[in-house]
């Protein structure tokens, strides 16, 4: 693909993925958030992550970490960059999708990868 192509697929994935958040995720109505506080909407991004949403977000990700990683890369001539993750439960779907679209693109192998704890270990 060449870099219009590429970018015009990511403003393309960009403008879908808003659509699912403002159609699935975003509410109007008053909440009390966890901190006790009222809000007058609620964003609940999950609701967004149908396959499309999955798609999007994962090659949103994916392009995000290639143009960081092609500059750094072309200072250290290294290829470091292994996998991707973060807590789990909200970071499994993000980092498999994202795993999959550097695997369709064929530039990174990217394992996604999760973790269980906040806190430093011991």
């Amino acid at each position: 693909m060449d870099p219009r192509e590429r970018e015009q697929a990511y403003d393309d994935d960009r403008a879908l993925l808003l659509d699912l958040l403002v159609e699935r995720a975003f509410a109007r109505r008053k909440v009390t958030l966890s901190s006790g506080k009222e809000s007058d909407f609620y964003i609940n991004c999950k609701k967004a992550l149908t396959s499309d949403g999955l798609a999007c977000v994962g090659h949103l990700f994916y392009e995000q970490i290639r143009r960081h990683f092609d500059i750094w890369i072309s200072d250290y001539r290294t290829r470091d960059i292994r996998g991707v993750g973060g807590l789990t439960m909200g970071a499994d779907p993000l980092a498999v999708a994202t795993s999959l679209a550097a695997r369709q693109d064929g530039h990174y192998d990217l394992s996604p990868f999760y973790t269980m704890t906040t806190g430093a270990p011991s």
